[in-house]
């Protein structure tokens, strides 16, 4: 029942105002925002009722903000106005525009009790300051206020829901693209470029996709930073000069907002949600392994208290005391580069007797000489290479074919799905007699299982597939030249082939590594295939090594090793650390 009654208590003058948030917090509120008018309709629809109940209307106000937390500046204009006596009523189009928290409404409450304002006047009903009225509106008010409390309960419920299936429910980091249900860029990184190349990727587009242009960017951004031979400030000359910008202001990405990317476990196809790291049934694609990922964490962890050097030492920041464990230190005297324990642990009682300080020189030459024992002829290596292949080639082309097959029976449900979707949108079908929701939401949920069965079944098979095996053709390769690579590179590529190595300690004079996967099995390689007077290739041999050198007799020893270095590139990337983007200048 509408009541009009500013006929019987006439009213000096009126406050126009109009709100409508351009950025609603839930689900709920959009639907609402979507229902109300427009500022413009609003104004018009209020002006239209002053000028039919002669109502005085001193001032227009109109606001593009959220009710649901205080402090917006003009309904704060707009009580400072009532206060100063030159209006003494609102004129809105309904009350959830004036208040949805409990402090705007608790101001206009008290307004009324003040006798500061007599009155609120809304299409439906005229609020007047009495008892029943002011009892009226503080019922309504609760109940905008219960609305925002139920609606972002519900939301955060959904959010949560979302999450344990796997769904991320929040803004993508920069690298991905959140997709709304029309299949278009939602939000302000809408691109119509990356929309494009989007769509010619010929399938139904999932909720989160890779960024097409910054998603490889961030690879390369990766990548880079697991040789551990940059810092941070590095990095991000490296980051501004590939073209990456942050997402929502559009401008360089800081240094924090890089350390934020990089040790971001979303790019490896998880995600932290309220505390809580969700791994299972992950539905974005990663863009990085985890061994990537890990290799970043403690490259920024090694590097998270180095200065920035004048001069280039490349042992300072390899390599540690080996008595103390103390960094080892870099100075310059006559023009020649020289290396000292620092000495740090020791002003906390670590024992530490080495005083004396050694020329880059010396250290580089006994380098260069380990490197040499590690260095493995082509032949050697090629001989390992044939025994992969021969142990594993049935199995890997068997692998690719089923992986074909597969990927080609995907692209048909994903076709199916997009012809469903279609079919559903189509103009013939808008009263639902071709395809009714309850048909289309059946059909869909049966072949949305099917395409992620198969997409998980060829992601068990690209864990097993033949990728390793150019990870490890690229290790064998690039280890059956490490001197060379060592004696040519300039300092930062030397520094780099130390670091990748393993960990490198100065004991009295004397180089020392301990050295990690995979570079530890090269002293195992070394011993296992260099000739011995009394071997000969094992029986019933299937290698035609040729002019190799005899494999080591225990046939045992020899495949057990080869099955070792083939389980650790099945789950690790190798990263050569003597390449290198080229793009950051060194000082």
């Amino acid at each position: 029942m509408i009541v009009f009654r500013s006929f019987l208590f006439p009213m000096n003058a009126l406050i126009e105002y109009a709100r409508k948030s351009v950025k609603p917090r839930t689900s709920e509120e959009r639907s609402e925002e979507k229902g109300m008018l427009s500022l413009e309709s609003q104004h018009k629809a209020l002006s239209e009722l002053a000028q039919d109940r002669k109502y005085k209307v001193v001032e227009h106000f109109q606001e593009n903000m959220s009710a649901y937390k205080p402090g917006r500046p003009i309904f704060n204009q707009m009580l400072q106005l009532l206060r100063q006596g030159k209006a003494d009523g609102i004129l809105v189009w309904h009350l959830n525009r004036i208040a949805r928290n409990p402090v705007d409404a608790g101001q206009i409450i008290f307004l009324f009790d003040e006798g500061v304002l007599k009155s609120i006047v809304t299409p439906q009903r005229t609020y007047l300051n009495t008892a029943e009225d002011k009892f009226i509106l503080q019922i309504e008010l609760a109940f905008s206020k219960k609305s925002s409390d139920d609606s972002s309960k519900t939301i955060q419920e959904n959010m949560k829901t979302a999450a344990a299936k796997g769904q991320y429910p929040a803004r993508v980091p920069m690298g991905y693209l959140n997709i709304d249900e029309t299949g278009r860029i939602s939000g302000k990184r809408f691109d119509s470029k990356k929309q494009v190349m989007l769509e010619e990727l010929g399938r139904p587009l999932k909720r989160i996709e890779i960024d097409p242009v910054c998603g490889p960017l961030m690879v390369q951004l990766f990548a880079e930073a697991a040789t551990g031979r940059h810092g941070l400030t590095d990095l991000l000359v490296l980051a501004n000069r590939l073209g990456l910008r942050a997402p929502r202001r559009g401008g360089a990405l800081t240094k924090s907002s890089l350390g934020n990317i990089l040790r971001n476990p979303f790019y490896t196809g998880c995600f932290w949600y309220r505390g809580e790291l969700h791994s299972d049934l992950i539905q974005h694609e990663p863009l990085i392994s985890k061994d990537v990922f890990t290799a970043v964490q403690k490259a920024l962890k090694d590097r998270g208290f180095s200065k920035k050097e004048i001069h280039t030492y490349q042992f300072t920041g390899t390599m540690t005391c080996g008595e103390c464990g103390s960094a080892i230190s870099g100075q310059i005297q006559k023009g020649h580069k020289y290396y000292h324990c620092s000495r740090w642990k020791a002003r906390f009682g670590a024992p530490c007797d080495q005083r004396k300080y050694y020329r880059e020189e010396w250290l580089e030459e006994q380098v260069a000489v380990y490197l040499e024992e590690l260095t493995l002829p082509s032949a050697v290596l090629n001989c390992a290479l044939e025994a992969f292949e021969l142990r594993e080639g049935d199995a890997l082309a068997q692998a690719k074919l089923q992986k074909e097959a597969l990927q080609k029976n995907l692209k048909k449900e994903q076709q199916k799905l997009h012809n469903l979707f279609q079919l559903k949108i189509s103009p013939g079908n808008e009263d639902g007699s071709l395809l009714d929701e309850d048909d289309y939401r059946d059909q869909r949920k049966l072949i949305k299982k099917e395409v992620a069965d198969l997409e998980k079944a060829i992601l068990d098979l690209e864990m097993n597939d033949a990728s390793w095996m150019e990870n490890c053709r690229e290790f064998f390769d690039f280890a059956s030249q490490l001197k060379q690579v060592f004696l040519d590179g300039d300092h930062t590529t030397k520094k780099a082939i130390i670091h990748g190595l393993g960990k490198a300690h100065l004991n009295h004079g004397k180089v020392q590594f301990e050295l990690k996967e995979p570079y530890s099995y090269l002293p195992k390689l070394a011993y296992a295939m260099t000739p011995q007077k009394i071997s000969s290739e094992p029986k019933n041999s299937q290698l035609k090594t040729g002019n190799s050198p005899v494999l080591y007799p225990d046939r045992t020893v020899w495949w057990t090793l080869l099955y070792e270095i083939r389980t650790h590139f099945r789950h690790h990337l190798f990263i050569n650390p003597a390449q290198s983007l080229s793009v950051i200048s060194t000082t």
